[in-house]
């Protein structure tokens, strides 16, 4: 059967009103709790396991790297050991969003030439902390490192 998606039904934040959970429904759809559910003191995803812990969106441009956007990420830095690979540490905020080096991530890169790369992956025999961590991308076609038009890697777990 379709679902009906036209029915929506808004849970409690907290058990202890939840004798009044009649109310909750029509609470959801006003404007000032739809205001106040995206509100920072509202909407705590710290440990939510859920929730993205980081995430950082750069490029390397012949040059130097550019972060465009990031979250829970300080900088990113590249290395470039001729003939053997090209890797990039991204180093994490200060208190780290990550209790344990558990997280995973996920991304896409794409080369400069515009063709896609592939889900970005973690540096063969490099560290992983709570505080950084070293990523590689790599040719889908010929298995070879490359610089990274641009890049966008999201971390979750680790706590």
């Amino acid at each position: 059967p379709k679902r009906d998606w036209s029915q929506t039904c808004a849970l409690p934040i907290s058990t202890a009103n939840s004798a009044n959970s009649s109310s909750y429904a029509t609470r959801a759809t006003s404007a000032s709790y739809a205001t106040r559910a995206t509100s920072a003191s509202y909407v705590n995803t710290s440990n939510a396991p859920w929730a993205a812990k980081a995430w950082v969106n750069f490029g390397y441009d012949g040059s130097s790297i550019v972060v465009s956007s990031s979250y829970n990420v300080t900088s990113v830095v590249r290395t470039y050991i001729p003939g053997v690979e090209i890797y990039y540490t991204i180093n994490f905020s200060s208190p780290s969003p990550f209790t344990n080096n558990t997280y995973l991530m996920t991304g896409v890169a794409q080369h400069s030439s515009g063709a896609p790369g592939l889900v970005l992956t973690y540096r063969h025999n490099g560290s992983k902390t709570t505080t950084s961590v070293e990523v590689v991308t790599v040719d889908n076609s010929t298995d070879a490192y490359f610089d990274s038009k641009q890049a966008n890697i999201v971390f979750f777990g680790g706590n």
